[in-house]
C-alpha cells in the first residue's frame, strides 16, 4: 500500500493529529497490555493447561493465533500478498513474547517489550507518514 493510500483511507476513516496522540496513548499503554494478558497469559496458559506433557504446545498454538488474528488488519495496510508474511513475522514474534512470559513468568517483561517493539515503532512509523503528507 502506498502512502497516499494509507493517507486516503486514514482521512476516510477521520484520523488526525488531533485523534493520533489519544489513540498513540491507547495502543502503547492498553492495547499492549490487553493483548499479552490475553494471548500469552490467558490463551496459551489455556493449552499450556490442556497439553502440560508438552513444553512448547502452548508457544507454538498462541503465536500462531496470534500471528492469524492480525491477518486481516494486515491486509489493510500492507501491499497485497505480503499480509501472510507479515502474519508469519507476527507468529514469530508472538512466540518470542511467549517464550520471555515463559522464562520470567510474568507479563511485564512481554508487555513492555510490545509495548516498546510494536506498537510504539509503528506510531513512530505513522508520526514520519503524516510528516512526510503534512497532516494537520
Amino acid at each position: 500500500m502506498s502512502s497516499e493510500h494509507t493517507f486516503e483511507l486514514m482521512t476516510k476513516l477521520g484520523h488526525n493529529m488531533q485523534f493520533f496522540w489519544p489513540l498513540s496513548i491507547y495502543f502503547v499503554i492498553v492495547n499492549s497490555l490487553l493483548e499479552e494478558f490475553f494471548w500469552r497469559g490467558i490463551i496459551m496458559t489455556k493449552i499450556d493447561n490442556l497439553f502440560p506433557n508438552s513444553k512448547y504446545t502452548g508457544i507454538i498454538v498462541s503465536s500462531v493465533a496470534y500471528g492469524a488474528f492480525h491477518y486481516p488488519i494486515l491486509e489493510l495496510v500492507m501491499f497485497p500478498g505480503w499480509a501472510l508474511f507479515g502474519a508469519f513475522l507476527l507468529a514469530t514474534y508472538g512466540a518470542l513474547l511467549a517464550v520471555l512470559y515463559k522464562k520470567t513468568g510474568s507479563l511485564v517483561v512481554p508487555w513492555i517489550a510490545h509495548a516498546l517493539l510494536t506498537d510504539l515503532s509503528a506510531i513512530l512509523l505513522m508520526l514520519k507518514l503524516f510528516e512526510r503528507l503534512h497532516v494537520q
